[in-house]
């Protein structure tokens, strides 16, 4: 509170990511061909669950400094200043930290998986 924050102090961890594209080219009559194709993307993952994956850190300023209560009336009430409201906003502090919190890393599950692709293709 009341510092500036240090430059890169939320800072991603680094990521590394293998792919492996197998192909072989196949004759198949006169001028035709074939060609098969296996890609393993993040083949790391594939090795070891703990490696390729993504960890991004999250956005460290976004801190609740107040608990907000949305109270229905229909006359004058002692939080609602105003006569014959409908609703009103009732604003309290909120107890405990209300700073920026330390940066919390999560995980990409779709991105931090490995995939394999099986291809086909016929050339004339």
């Amino acid at each position: 509170r009341g510092r500036i924050v240090p430059r890169n102090s939320g800072r991603s961890p680094w990521v590394t990511t293998v792919d492996l594209r197998l192909a072989q080219e196949i004759p198949i009559w006169r001028k035709a061909r074939g060609v098969v194709s296996l890609d393993i993307e993040n083949l790391a993952n594939l090795v070891n669950n703990d490696w390729g994956q993504i960890r991004q850190v999250s956005f460290i300023y976004v801190a609740p400094v107040v608990d907000v209560n949305r109270i229905h009336t229909s006359t004058t009430a002692a939080p609602c200043p105003t006569a014959g409201e409908t609703t009103c906003y009732v604003y309290r502090p909120r107890a405990g930290q209300t700073g920026p919190t330390p940066p919390v890393t999560s995980l990409t599950a779709l991105n931090s998986v490995w995939r394999i692709q099986l291809g086909l293709r016929f050339e004339f």
